[in-house]
């Protein structure tokens, strides 16, 4: 689910990301387990230890889409390939699909195949350094000023990624690691543009695939 998320996370298309959505009302599942002659999520009754109280199920992740102007609404749910082949599991997921049917939703289950691993694994590393412009402890000038460095030396150079961030640091007089940090807030916000389904290594160089425009960035702009 973590990997899924962090892909959808990157995906321009999307707009919200809501996860583990309940399937609301309860009588609506309730109605779809009878009609399938399943026996619905449930858990101990705390008072009556020999009675099961239905639980409220939840679909993974429930998606907004915006394509071409267009409201897109998606349900996913994430399972492992090998839990498909449990009777238990499926009978949940016929649970949902009639769910979400019954709302003209389109509804998938997403397995560990369908989840190109290299992009997730990539937003997921950039993912604390995302919100760098709201650091108090650098001002919009200076981001601007690393970025403006970063950026003619990546395009320029061949050496590593730390490399050049370490020299940049050390041009603008800043601690180790600032500028490696403000590189990933610039591909974490597509400032720069990279193949993401490529491992990040920042001892190899970085390779930027269109020009670069940093003018929001441009605390003058």
């Amino acid at each position: 689910e973590r990997k899924f998320f962090f892909v959808l996370e990157w995906l321009k298309v999307v707009v919200d990301i809501r996860e583990q959505y309940p399937l609301l009302p309860l009588d609506d599942t309730l109605a779809i387990a009878k009609q399938c002659g399943y026996g619905h999520p449930a858990i101990p009754n705390k008072d009556e230890p020999k009675e099961l109280d239905p639980v409220v199920m939840t679909t993974d992740f429930y998606i907004i889409l915006m394509v071409d102007g267009k409201r897109i609404e998606q349900a996913r749910t994430v399972k492992y390939a090998v839990d498909l082949q449990s009777p238990s599991v499926l009978r949940k997921l016929e649970i949902e699909r009639r769910f979400w049917e019954a709302r003209q939703i389109d509804w998938g289950v997403v397995t560990e195949h369908d989840i190109p691993m290299v992009l997730a694994d990539n937003v997921e590393f950039l993912y604390p350094n995302r919100y760098l412009d709201q650091d108090s402890r650098y001002s919009r000038r200076e981001l601007y000023s690393m970025a403006m460095l970063l950026t003619k030396s990546v395009q320029e150079s061949t050496l590593s990624l730390r490399h050049i961030a370490l020299d940049c640091d050390t041009a603008l007089g800043f601690d180790p690691g600032t500028s490696l940090s403000v590189a990933y807030f610039l591909i974490a916000n597509r400032y720069w543009e990279i193949d993401m389904h490529v491992p990040i290594q920042p001892g190899k160089r970085l390779v930027l695939l269109k020009q670069v425009d940093l003018s929001k960035l441009n605390p003058g702009g």
